[in-house]
């Protein structure tokens, strides 16, 4: 895996993945922060496993969006001390499954929750199921 960016000035960077760009503003303005592009990758990747995993068991996923929230310390470095995650799931399933799933995501198949889990970030996550 490989990654550049290339500075454009006032703390506004062009990120290179694969060839393809993505802007990244180190003052939030014209695009999102470097910590944002990390909450977003662990809302993708914890819901890329949970999908998996309720596809292999057979179940049927209709919609599913995920919210994460970071809490920064105040000071720097400003790390997230803990992470919220909520899922929110539309289809055939039920809570221990979807439970079953998450834990599976949380302890081996997400290589960012895992990764942040380690380096002592208390990640906690609640869901909804709807049918």
């Amino acid at each position: 895996m490989k990654s550049r960016v290339d500075y454009k000035g006032s703390l506004i960077f062009d990120g290179n993945i694969r060839e393809r760009k993505i802007e990244i503003d180190g003052n939030g303005e014209t695009a999102p922060r470097p910590l944002e592009y990390l909450l977003t990758t662990l809302a993708a990747c914890t819901s890329m496993s949970i999908v998996s995993i309720l596809d292999r068991m057979h179940l049927e996923i209709k919609e599913m969006n995920t919210e994460v929230e970071g809490i920064q310390n105040e000071e720097p470095p400003k790390i997230f001390k803990s992470i919220n995650i909520v899922y929110s799931i539309h289809g055939k399933v039920n809570q221990k499954q979807l439970e079953d799933a998450i834990s599976l995501t949380m302890s081996k198949y997400s290589p960012t929750a895992v990764m942040l889990i380690k380096s002592g970030i208390d990640i906690r996550y609640s869901y909804e199921i709807k049918n």
